[in-house]
């Protein structure tokens, strides 16, 4: 799901939610994990400066909705947080659908995941119910928050490394790729395993 999310980037719908106010922002001039876990739906442009700070870089600006990027801390070249502001009936642009690509490669320093254990990688199955099957807590790599007119997604996806990567780095050439929908219930599970051995 999560894969696809990110490649529907650009459908989003309209549909908005009241606004939220931000924490301050970090000195940092990335964008860190923690401020991205305090977005919300709703949040305007400045509650996300707030939190954010003031850089980043729009990407798209037509009058109706708003893409911003931002710099993630592994490169300054490196663009890999997105925002979507949808503007409401009252003209005010608000936080819509949020992403963020931490990493496109698993860590290979962590515990591998072996093909016994993959096997054993079922959907409905808890982020840490999986990290105990592999024994090791995995890359976060996707992590969406998706509105597609309906009510948001919200996805994560993990990283794991496997035995005799022959490249130790790369994504593609050895890891275990695994992505979980947040239920009903505010947690998340299994919905769909990948392997490149």
């Amino acid at each position: 799901m999560a894969k696809a999310l990110v490649a529907a980037a650009m459908g989003l719908s309209l549909a908005v939610t009241p606004a939220l106010t931000a924490t301050a922002a970090t000195n940092t001039p990335y964008v860190t994990k923690t401020e991205f876990a305090r977005v919300k739906s709703g949040m305007t442009r400045t509650a996300i400066s707030d939190l954010f700070g003031t850089g980043g870089q729009t990407r798209k600006h037509d009058g109706r909705s708003i893409w911003k990027q931002y710099r993630i801390a592994y490169g300054d070249k490196d663009y890999a947080v997105d925002v979507f502001y949808a503007k409401d009936r009252g003209g005010v642009f608000r936080v819509e659908s949020w992403v963020a690509v931490w990493t496109h490669w698993a860590n290979q320093s962590q515990n591998p995941a072996t093909k016994s254990e993959f096997s054993k990688i079922k959907r409905g199955q808890s982020v840490d119910k999986v990290r105990d099957i592999i024994g090791s807590a995995g890359s976060l790599s996707f992590d969406t928050h998706y509105n597609f007119g309906d009510g948001l997604l919200h996805g994560k996806s993990y990283l794991w490394p496997v035995p005799d990567n022959p490249s130790k780095t790369y994504i593609g050439y050895g890891d275990v790729y695994v992505e979980f929908d947040r239920n009903s219930d505010g947690a998340y599970v299994v919905t769909h395993k990948d392997a490149n051995w």
